[in-house]
């Protein structure tokens, strides 16, 4: 039990930080722009 909920927490946890990376990498993808095309 002790295993599946510390599972559960990772996962959550995971998940959480993988939407916050994407929503600041879009975020930043749409205000920098130009930064992003010379780095690319």
């Amino acid at each position: 039990m002790t295993f599946l909920f510390i599972s559960w927490v990772a996962t959550i946890t995971a998940g959480w930080n993988i939407s916050q990376s994407a929503m600041g990498f879009y975020h930043y993808r749409n205000s920098n722009t130009w930064t992003l095309l010379f780095f690319f």
